[in-house]
């Protein structure tokens, strides 16, 4: 498989790009007004109100790019619907605090909205049970939608360190985009090339540096699940290629396997103790490395590292010609070590506090 790693900046991408920057200033300025300001309490532990509005700034640069490349496609004006609810809902949340069943409510909606009408669905998923079975049938919508919503929660709830989830969404675009690339896909390859500016831009805002003592901007509920959509869409998109035979729907998957295994473990965590999946807590992998006494920048870059490290394994599991059902079982072992491990990091320091360092 071949991977085209530095990409072709157009004027769709330097227009968003630039759009982006100028509503990064605009929406801190107005953010106040709106009300749109995250305060510190006792399970945000930042330094100081902070404006929630990254995500409006990085759909604003989204939007131009799909304007500008004028493409017709009933599929990019159902992306683009798609996202502007998930942004509207996550601002709302953001400014009224909305509950989790509201918020699932919606995401169901929008996950609907890209099966029925956007056409975006898994039905080619590989031959990942040593047999040669490849399409999922008729439960093609059903694990589209689950993917759907799995995944832009696992990265919703992954977002609580500066750059944490920009952080993760860059490495993700990065590996997508090297394949989206090999495989021709031009409009796909154009919104990850300007959500890769348009991250590099945020995270000069966000992203934990030893000069800056907070982060400027956040990017809110609104951003946390922008960023989980786009990638997610474009997962399902890629995966659903079959012109190179090496790039598979498992190779889709190691590239955006951390939030998964993530979810599953917090979920693991919470139930254990009887408590909610979708109550707050501090038990997600950044959480347990500050615990075990490490600074939030290290925390927030090691577990990108991770996340990263994950996609280029899948890379190169698909260069060498390991095959689909072998790939799939490893991905089984390491969710298995990530829930175990976390699992024990959590019960041995569960009474140890979060410092801000």
């Amino acid at each position: 498989m071949s991977l085209g790693w530095l990409p072709v900046l157009n004027h769709c991408v330097l227009l968003s790009s630039g759009v982006t920057f100028c509503a990064i200033f605009i929406c801190i300025r107005l953010a106040p007004y709106c009300k749109l300001l995250d305060h510190p309490n006792s399970r945000k532990q930042h330094y100081a109100p902070t404006p929630v509005v990254g995500g409006i700034a990085v759909f604003m640069g989204l939007l131009t790019t799909i304007i500008c490349m004028r493409h017709e496609f009933i599929k990019w004006q159902i992306f683009c619907g798609s996202a502007a609810l998930l942004v509207i809902v996550g601002v709302l949340d953001d400014r009224h605090d909305l509950n989790a069943k509201t918020r699932l409510f919606c995401q169901l909606c929008v996950a609907l909205l890209c099966v029925y009408a956007g056409n975006i669905e898994l039905r080619y998923i590989g031959h990942l049970f040593f047999s040669s079975m490849t399409h999922a049938g008729p439960f093609s919508p059903v694990i589209t939608i689950l993917f759907l919503l799995t995944f832009i929660n696992a990265m919703n709830m992954l977002d609580g360190l500066d750059g944490l989830a920009a952080g993760i969404t860059l490495g993700q675009s990065l590996l997508l985009v090297g394949i989206s690339i090999s495989l021709g896909a031009h409009f796909t390859t154009i919104i990850l090339e300007s959500m890769i500016v348009m991250l590099i831009i945020f995270l000069a805002f966000n992203a934990p540096i030893p000069w800056r003592r907070h982060a400027r901007i956040f990017l809110g509920d609104a951003g946390s699940t922008l960023l989980a959509f786009v990638i997610a869409w474009a997962a399902i998109d890629l995966s659903q290629h079959t012109m190179d035979d090496s790039i598979t729907p498992i190779t889709i998957l190691w590239c955006v396997l951390l939030p998964f295994m993530d979810i599953v473990s917090v979920c693991y965590i919470r139930l254990k103790q009887g408590r909610s999946c979708m109550q707050a807590g501090h038990d997600h992998i950044h959480h347990l490395l500050m615990k075990l006494g490490m600074s939030r920048a290290l925390s927030t870059y090691i577990v990108v590292l991770i996340s990263f490290s994950y996609g280029l394994l899948g890379v190169y599991m698909a260069n060498v010609a390991i095959s689909e059902s072998w790939q799939f079982l490893i991905v089984w072992v390491n969710l298995l070590m990530y829930v175990y491990i976390t699992n024990k990091l959590f019960t041995s320091n569960m009474t140890m506090p979060i410092k801000i360092v």
